[in-house]
């Protein structure tokens, strides 16, 4: 399996929130702005209690990647989506120890 996070140093920070307070991925090289969204619904803070989302950044190959952190029963642990060019969520980590987060999101955590 490919790994991409190899040779990454900087992690541009994509997030944003529209006026509705749902998260938006800015899409660097396009200018446009996508909702980070699963079956068609669109994600903010009230979405659950047991996360926010904290960070996105485009993947070299298209789409993006979106970091979870979790609180309440889930603090300590992070989540990543890997969504399409429309922020649609295609996969998911499920839930991992933070101290077992990929290199290039440990920054956003600390």
């Amino acid at each position: 399996m490919e790994n991409l996070f190899e040779g990454i140093v900087e992690l541009p920070n994509l997030l944003s929130k529209d006026r509705f307070d749902k998260y938006l991925i800015n899409d660097p090289v396009t200018g446009s702005s996508v909702h980070v969204s699963f079956r068609g619904k669109h994600y903010s803070d009230a979405s659950e209690d047991i996360w926010d989302v904290i960070a996105a950044r485009k993947l070299p190959h298209g789409g993006f990647e979106v970091l979870f952190d979790g609180m309440e029963e889930k603090e300590g642990q992070s989540v990543i989506w890997t969504t399409d060019e429309n922020g649609e969520r295609i996969n998911s980590t499920g839930w991992i120890s933070d101290v077992n987060i990929p290199g290039v999101w440990e920054q956003v955590l600390n």
